[in-house]
């Protein structure tokens, strides 16, 4: 009788839908960059599977790992109205200052991000 620890399915649905959403939405836009950070994102996702094999990660830690990378997949894509305050040479969500001058999202998502990896070392 094995005891690997399965995914929660849904988690498996949700990170899938939006790393495709990504891949298609980055090459309709011809950004063959971001095409290239889907690659490492799903690379990322397979040392998670094995972390998780082998320390049996929380149901939560997975959700907030996911929800980071969907975070980043928004961060480079999803494009800033016009009258949005942004900085750097593409209007997209990392740009945007949520705190004119002072905090942007891409800190935000990095701060969380590291949140998120410390709780994975703690957990392994």
């Amino acid at each position: 009788m094995s005891t690997t620890p399965e995914f929660p399915r849904a988690l498996a649905l949700f990170t899938l839908f939006y790393l495709v959403a990504a891949a298609v939405f980055a090459w309709l836009n011809g950004n063959g960059e971001f095409i290239v950070y889907i690659c490492i994102m799903l690379v990322m996702i397979a040392a998670i599977v094995v972390a998780h094999r082998r320390s049996d990660l929380s149901a939560a830690l997975l959700w907030a790992l996911s929800v980071w990378g969907l975070l980043h997949m928004a961060g480079g894509l999803v494009p800033l109205p016009e009258s949005w305050p942004y900085d750097g040479p593409n209007a997209v969500l990392y740009s945007l200052w949520l705190i004119p001058e002072r905090l942007k999202y891409d800190q935000v998502v990095h701060a969380y991000g590291f949140g998120i990896t410390t709780w994975l070392c703690w957990q392994a």
